[in-house]
């Protein structure tokens, strides 16, 4: 932050891709390459995963004053940004934007992080349970109905036999 002259604030998380350094704060997002930070990153296209558009057609205005959790890049080196709020989980893939929400089958909008199992389903961990997304869609959740006792998800892995491993606020971890 001293060296781009950057208002000091928290970090949630950080991801790199094509030169560029994301990082996610409790206030949106900031990106970097190496010669500054950029002021804006426009879209080509932003949408929900059910077709709305949406109404802005810049990255970092669209997360700007959204809390960040995590960013994750995936292996068709597409960025996923938890927020813990109203944008939901947001897919960019270079310069295209979906927004996945409580409208497309998320449990909630409050996602703390997603990670990519083996085989390409991204599995995101928030507030309400789990839920798998495959292509532009959430094809399952994982909640109370599903036998998680507590759906407050702070965190999800995959098992060694393709089982799915959840970390919760407080009850630890469940299968």
């Amino acid at each position: 932050f001293e060296r781009y002259e950057l208002d000091s604030q928290v970090v949630n998380t950080t991801c790199y891709l094509d030169g560029q350094l994301f990082i996610g704060t409790d206030d949106g997002l900031i990106v970097v390459d190496k010669e500054k930070p950029l002021e804006s990153l426009p879209l080509k296209k932003a949408v929900t995963a059910s077709g709305e558009n949406l109404d802005s057609m810049d990255l970092i205005e669209l997360l700007k004053g959204r809390r960040i959790r995590s960013i994750v890049r995936d292996r068709e080196e597409r960025l996923w940004f938890s927020t813990y709020g109203a944008a939901g989980l947001l897919r960019y893939d270079h310069g295209v934007v979906t927004m996945f929400s409580m409208k497309d089958g998320l449990p909630s909008d409050r996602i703390r992080t997603v990670i990519e199992s083996k085989d390409g389903t991204i599995m995101v961990a928030c507030t309400g349970g789990i839920a798998m997304i495959e292509g532009d869609r959430v094809t399952e959740v994982y909640n109370e109905a599903s036998g998680i006792s507590n759906t407050e998800i702070l965190t999800v892995a995959e098992g060694q036999n393709g089982e799915v491993v959840v970390g919760t606020d407080g009850d630890g971890i469940d299968r």
